[in-house]
């Protein structure tokens, strides 16, 4: 039997063209192996996101491990803003944490 969450982290483009230096760092860590694929091409519309966005379906993935390795032994590049969304198959909804940077609401949020 599995047990699967699911992960997906968006980080700021910086002055990377993709996301493949953050997604070699996570093929093989001290709390697993993960194979996480670029989400951002699958994106619709005419222009690009303006954020990489990767993410991948883990089984038995030790949360606080992971975002501990996220937040500590990742070299995100010179990124200054990343936020991983996490959602446990027993929970309702993902869950953002908060990896690098912090939480800054928008001018046009005030509105909401």
């Amino acid at each position: 039997m599995s047990h699967v969450a699911g992960v997906m982290i968006v980080m700021e483009l910086g002055s990377h063209e993709d996301a493949s230096d953050v997604i070699a760092q996570l093929r093989t860590t001290p709390v697993g192996s993960f194979h996480f694929a670029e989400l951002d091409d699958q994106f619709g519309g005419d222009k690009h996101p303006q954020f990489d966005c990767i993410g991948a379906g883990i089984n038995f993935l030790d949360i606080v491990g992971f975002v501990a390795f996220l937040r500590h032994s990742v070299n995100w590049g010179g990124r200054e803003n990343v936020v991983a969304y996490i959602q446990d198959e027993n929970d309702d909804q993902p869950w953002p944490v908060q990896i690098l940077g912090e939480p800054t609401k928008p001018k046009w949020a005030e509105a909401l």
